[in-house]
């Protein structure tokens, strides 16, 4: 059974998980519990508060983005809706 020491002793030992996977995966559920959804929202918030959180989202993963965009890589949109073009013969 693995622990949450045996955890901890790998992540120290290869901090590419840290910065890869677990990063990523953090700034997505505080951007996604916490970042207002318009910009009257972002208003009502004390400005660093305000600033802390767009800067997490900047620096890590947008949840609600990254879900847009993975649906736009998966249908093969654009922003406008129109399919994208077919890929060119060689």
């Amino acid at each position: 059974m693995v622990t949450l020491a045996a955890v901890k002793v790998w992540a120290v030992a290869h901090p590419e998980f840290m910065a890869v996977v677990v990063w990523p995966i953090v700034t997505a559920i505080v951007t996604a519990l916490f970042k207002p959804k318009t910009p009257e929202a972002y208003a009502k918030l004390p400005p660093r508060l305000a600033a802390l959180l767009q800067l997490i989202g900047a620096i890590g993963l947008d949840a609600g983005k990254a879900v847009s965009i993975l649906k736009k890589v998966v249908m093969g949109t654009q922003d406008a809706g129109k399919s994208l073009p077919p890929p060119e013969a060689p």
